[in-house]
C-alpha cells in the first residue's frame, strides 16, 4: 500500500543512499527519533509493540556519531568532577579574551576557548593541573 502512494505521489522508494522507504523505513525513523528523545528503551518497546526490547533497540534503532557524541557531553567530567554545560550555553558567556592571563598559549587557548569542544577542553583542563599541581577550571573556564 505505501508502496502504490509512493509512486503516485511521484516519490522514489529508495533514496539515493540506498534507504528505502517502507513500512520498517518509518518504524526505525519512530523508533529512533525515541532514543534520541531520551526515551526509555522499555517505553519505545511498548510503543513499538515489539514483544522482545532487542528487537526495538537492536534493529530499529539507528544512532550515529552525532547522538553518541551526544550521549558523552552530557557526562560529568570525572576528573574533576564539573558538569560542563553544553557548547551553546557556554557561548552565551561573555569572551575570555578581554582577561588576558600573561601566559601567551594560555590566552590564545581562552581566545579560541569556544571552538573546542567540551572534550578537548576537559583534556586540557586535566593536563593543565597535572603540570602545574594548580587546579585549572576557575583559571581558564
Amino acid at each position: 500500500m505505501l508502496r502504490r502512494d509512493l509512486m503516485e505521489a511521484g516519490i522514489a522508494p529508495v533514496d539515493s543512499d540506498g534507504r528505502v522507504i517502507d513500512f520498517h523505513g518509518q518504524r526505525t525513523t519512530f523508533i529512533t527519533s525515541l532514543a534520541r528523545a531520551g526515551v526509555v528503551p522499555a517505553t519505545a518497546q511498548t510503543l513499538a509493540r515489539h514483544s522482545d526490547i532487542n528487537l526495538t533497540m537492536g534493529t530499529y534503532t539507528r544512532l550515529g556519531m552525532a547522538d553518541l557524541a551526544s550521549a558523552i557531553e552530557s557526562l560529568p567530567d570525572l576528573a574533576t568532577g564539573i558538569l560542563f554545560p553544553s557548547d551553546s550555553a557556554r557561548s552565551t558567556r561573555a569572551p575570555h579574551a578581554n582577561h588576558p592571563t600573561g601566559d601567551a598559549e594560555l590566552d590564545r587557548l581562552i581566545s579560541v576557548w569556544p571552538d573546542l569542544s567540551s572534550n578537548v577542553r576537559r583534556a586540557i583542563l586535566v593536563l593543565l593541573e597535572r603540570e602545574t599541581g594548580t587546579p585549572q577550571q576557575t583559571k581558564v573556564l
